[in-house]
């Protein structure tokens, strides 16, 4: 069906997996968290990011984009051929608008498409594929990755709604 996504979870709730591929990306020179998804059929932006960048944001066809627990949210606008760079190398994409929390940016199916063959190497959290002619590597931000917090600093989040991530204690 035309008129449906897909959305994981995770990246909804903002529960950013180590094993998940996030990296920093760019556009006007502002620097936000990217989520690299296959588990998402489409590319996503944050409704506040695309506002705070001034993004030309124009009507689309409504459609749900449906998350992992069943529930959706609906997407009516989208932001048009949007310059991303990642590591130095810019992609023009079309950004779907949706009130996501977590990442800023999610690139689903609708991106690595483009890419055509892709070599994933999660251990690493790398992926490697030509572009415009040229190899590319993407290396994941392991700053995401997990770290511990005081018993006092997750009481402080809970009591504030504060909560962005998903912090294992160990």
């Amino acid at each position: 069906d035309s008129n449906r996504g897909y959305f994981s979870l995770n990246a909804l709730a903002g529960q950013i997996n180590p094993h998940l591929l996030c990296l920093v990306g760019e556009v006007s020179s502002q620097s936000f968290q990217v989520l690299i998804d296959s588990g998402s059929t489409h590319n996503f932006i944050k409704q506040a990011l695309a506002e705070h960048l001034g993004l030309p944001i124009q009507p689309t066809s409504n459609f749900r984009v449906y998350i992992g627990n069943g529930d959706f949210l609906l997407c009516k606008y989208f932001c048009p051929q949007v310059a991303l760079t990642m590591q130095g190398t810019v992609f023009t994409v079309d950004l779907f608008v949706l009130p996501i929390e977590g990442p800023d940016i999610v690139l689903g199916i609708q991106w690595l498409q483009l890419l055509r063959r892709v070599y994933h190497d999660y251990s690493a959290l790398s992926m490697d594929f030509c572009w415009n002619g040229a190899p590319v590597t993407l290396r994941g931000d392991l700053s995401t990755t997990s770290s511990l917090i005081t018993l006092n600093q997750l009481q402080s989040l809970v009591h504030n709604a504060g909560i962005s991530h998903l912090f294992a204690l160990q």
